[in-house]
């Protein structure tokens, strides 16, 4: 099992040095490691990246029609992951709340190959009065309930967590998948933990179809809901 090292990102992103940057850097607004970088985008290297867009998306779920949400969905690198991996699906929605990320999604993808008429990016908060133009087969949280943005000091994470849940739940036809962080595994004021005892026991007073598995990491893991 992979654990993950959250200690390690520094608390002033601006400081971390990439080896490489993507040439190009012409049309580009910002700094050039705010396009490449893992870190800035909430995770500690590209190979836990990549693992765990791997771990959300096993077991073939996205087929050549489905519909994706992605939330939280960064620079919309889960969409570039499914295509450099060649994955067939039907559209991309992502939703990222954050103006700085948004704005980098869009620069990226107005050069990219990747991004299709039927992928759209969205600039809003994900929430219960969020509103979308269509149904999603698949919705994915793959950092946005991990990544602590002051939701915390507000609200109890597990009434944001079935909140999220039951809004996900309602635009979707197939189900849902969540990334998640354990017990009190974060080492940093920056991230949130979810205990799989609590949220297994929100899932079962919903009455939901489930699994959760945590076999690849050892302080995350992945919960799969399905619609029916």
């Amino acid at each position: 099992m992979k654990e993950l090292i959250f200690d390690d990102i520094p608390d002033d992103i601006s400081v971390i040095e990439l080896d490489t940057v993507q040439e190009d850097t012409d049309i580009r607004t910002y700094e050039p490691y705010m396009y490449t970088d893992s870190n800035f985008v909430g995770y500690p290297d590209l190979e836990t990246q990549q693992a765990i867009y791997n771990a959300a998306l096993f077991g073939n779920i996205i087929q050549p029609n489905t519909n994706i949400l992605d939330v939280g969905s960064g620079r919309s690198d889960l969409l570039q992951y499914i295509h450099n991996n060649n994955i067939a699906y039907g559209s991309y929605t992502g939703i990222e709340c954050r103006e700085l990320l948004y704005d980098i999604a869009t620069e990226l993808n107005k050069s990219s190959p990747n991004i299709g008429v039927k992928d759209i990016l969205m600039n809003e908060v994900f929430n219960s009065d969020t509103k979308f133009n269509t149904i999603f087969n698949w919705v994915f949280h793959l950092t946005d309930l991990t990544l602590d943005y002051g939701v915390s000091s507000y609200t109890d994470v597990y009434d944001n967590f079935r909140s999220i849940l039951e809004k996900s739940l309602s635009i979707c036809t197939e189900g849902v998948v969540f990334m998640l962080l354990n017990g009190t595994d974060a080492a940093s004021e920056s991230y949130i933990s979810h205990n799989i005892g609590k949220i297994a026991e929100i899932c079962n007073s919903m009455n939901l179809k489930y699994a959760i598995d945590h076999t690849d990491f050892s302080n995350i893991y992945k919960l799969l809901i399905l619609k029916n």
